[in-house]
């Protein structure tokens, strides 16, 4: 059998420099005495011994410094000063005042309610009132109707709200 061919060289891949790499270069090193800009090298180690809960629970108050300054991120500053100005500038103006709006379907719902209890229960109210007693089974069909309408209207009209 014939000899194998040798192997090729070996070929390395990466990826290719972007056109930022190639104009900034390459980083520089921090000057001596210079803030790290490098990840954050995380939580620093606890003192030795054991750990109470008292500790614990004074530094979780702010009695006690964490990790070396509790001091509030947030100071007052001429920022929040204008802040606070504007706020009850605004506040003087009534730019917060709080009122309920105006339900336009509501007193949709209520005029429609009202105006079909007029037109259906008035005639029958009418009716049921020019014949009197003495016709007993209008009399009564028109009472009937009266209270049907006016139970069913008003249970769809408020209790099956579906909007």
């Amino acid at each position: 059998m014939p000899e194998d061919p040798p192997d090729p060289p070996r070929k390395f891949y990466g990826l290719k420099p972007r056109d930022f790499e190639a104009v900034n270069g390459p980083p520089r090193a921090p000057a001596p005495g210079e803030i790290p800009a490098g990840p954050d090298p995380g939580v620093a180690a606890a003192a030795a011994g054991p750990i109470e809960i008292h500790a614990l629970t004074a530094a979780a108050a702010g009695n006690q410094p964490v990790l070396g300054s509790n001091a509030p991120v947030n100071r007052p500053n001429e920022v929040h000063a204008l802040l606070a100005l504007n706020l009850r500038h605004d506040q003087t103006a009534g730019h917060y005042a709080l009122k309920p709006g105006e339900d336009r379907q509501k007193k949709r719902r209520v005029q429609i309610y009202w105006a079909m209890l007029v037109l259906v229960d008035l005639p029958l109210g009418l009716f049921a009132w020019s014949i009197g007693p003495r016709y007993a089974i209008p009399f009564v069909c028109a009472i009937g109707g009266f209270g049907f309408f006016t139970a069913w209207w008003t249970w769809k009209t408020w209790a099956l709200r579906t909007d």
